[in-house]
């Protein structure tokens, strides 16, 4: 079920297909468990592709191999496995690549992974002998041999198109691309550029937490722009569900109303800005779009934050949830959240109570529809902050008032709800505000926006 659950959201949102992973860890013994789960993974990926229109190839990582059985695993895999009893590559769903079946192999040249530079050379040109397209996933520093083997240039030039791994490089992808290319194109071999959200092992082995941002997407996009420019036409993007190394495009939590109370998960949300949980599956299909070509170019990320129903909510917590804006005079504070730690906190401005104030608290996007509703909770401190308020700016520039809950209790949480009237729809909300009289004191948390 996994397995066409994967592939029905690549369908969904215009992903092509996918490396289907066969660890040498898992196939080294083809008796064991974990080789019988990961051929039935591969089975069930196959069938998935076939009936979603998708593509799939396998990608070998060498990794838990060592160099004494680094090549007859390998071999005896792809022909006793791959080939002869799960017939991998009969598949019309299997990759091509001038009409030969594609293979990858992830690991050639790390230093951290097995194989020799002849090991390896063999290896590649035994793929190649099975009429193969031969893929390898090869270090960064392959052209100079940075945090690489010496020696693999052999291998590096056997191969018919290269993968340089990126993940784990926070820097503009711009320069490794082009001077990859100046070295590859001459040589008439391939060029398959990594890309990927963004990273952290936090959820893992430790590590800080969302270590690489996302950048609320941009991360992501911005290498994929750097890609279209480059000509390129494809890329490998990494990963699709790997939540454990935070680098998963497919659907995840997207805030701390999401994720348990006692351990800490990495959210869409999590860089301040809030995110559908689908968002990097949507982004990675738009991503898709641009490099192959049948999307422009766009420098900007082109999908909405959210589809809906749910298009925005925060609780205001810290490295979870959307956070607001930069500057504001209300501030947050914990002890007395309606959920989890954090609200946000809102004064008056003394000595002026005729003259209530309006602070913008988010800049969103949001349609406004007949069934758009405005949902927060309150909790006034005073009198006075009964009439805080959660308010709509539109993009006409007129504001959407919710009426004050002037019976609200004191010291206690009280849910408010709002939802524009009909001359509102159609147009679009581009900010939430909070609007405080000139006195008193109230808290906010739990706000959320709504198309159902």
């Amino acid at each position: 079920m996994v397995d066409q659950q994967h592939f029905d959201w690549m369908r969904d949102n215009g992903l092509d297909g996918a490396a289907l992973q066969r660890f040498g860890s898992d196939v080294s013994d083809p008796a064991s468990p974990r080789a019988a789960v990961r051929n039935s993974v591969a089975d069930k990926a196959r069938k998935a592709a076939e009936r979603t229109g998708r593509g799939f190839y396998v990608e070998y990582d060498v990794s838990g191999l060592t160099d004494a059985n680094f090549e007859q695993v390998l071999q005896d895999d792809w022909t006793n496995i791959v080939t002869g009893s799960l017939h991998l590559t009969d598949s019309p769903a299997y990759v091509h690549q001038d009409g030969k079946p594609v293979v990858e192999l992830w690991g050639l040249g790390f230093s951290n992974r097995p194989g020799s530079a002849e090991q390896s050379e063999r290896i590649v040109n035994w793929f190649k002998s099975k009429g193969l397209y031969v893929v390898g996933g090869v270090p960064t520093g392959w052209r100079t041999d940075s945090q690489a083997k010496p020696g693999f240039g052999p291998v590096y030039q056997a191969l018919d198109m290269l993968s340089p791994w990126m993940v784990g490089n926070a820097g503009d992808n711009a320069p490794q691309i082009a001077a990859d290319l100046a070295a590859l194109t001459p040589r008439g071999q391939d060029y398959l550029p990594v890309i990927y959200p963004g990273f952290a092992w936090s959820n893992w082995n430790g590590g800080p937490r969302n270590e690489i941002p996302r950048r609320s997407g941009d991360f992501l996009w911005q290498q994929a722009v750097n890609v279209r420019k480059a000509g390129v036409g494809q890329a490998f993007l990494a990963m699709f569900d790997e939540y454990d190394e935070a680098t998963a495009i497919a659907p995840a939590a997207e805030d701390s109303s999401m994720i348990p109370t006692d351990q800490y998960f990495q959210t869409t949300s999590a860089d301040g800005t809030y995110l559908s949980a689908d968002f990097y599956l949507r982004l990675a299909g738009a991503a898709t779009g641009m490099i192959s070509g049948r999307d422009p170019l766009d420098p900007d990320i082109p999908i909405p934050p959210s589809t809906g129903p749910v298009q925005f909510r925060t609780g205001f917590e810290p490295g979870t949830d959307a956070r607001p804006a930069t500057g504001l005079a209300v501030t947050t504070s914990g002890g007395t959240a309606h959920r989890g730690d954090t609200s946000l906190t809102v004064k008056g401005a003394p000595g002026s109570a005729a003259a209530p104030s309006t602070q913008r608290v988010f800049d969103v996007d949001i349609p406004v529809t007949g069934k758009t509703e405005l949902t927060y909770y309150l909790r006034p401190a005073d009198a006075a902050g009964r009439a805080v308020t959660v308010d709509l700016l539109l993009d006409n520039g007129s504001t959407v008032r919710t009426r004050p809950a002037a019976k609200a209790p004191l010291s206690a949480w009280t849910r408010v709800t709002s939802r524009p009237n009909g001359s509102a729809r159609g147009h679009r909300i581009t900010k939430i505000l909070v609007t405080a009289p000139g006195t008193g004191t109230a808290s906010v948390d739990d706000i959320t926006v709504t198309n159902r």
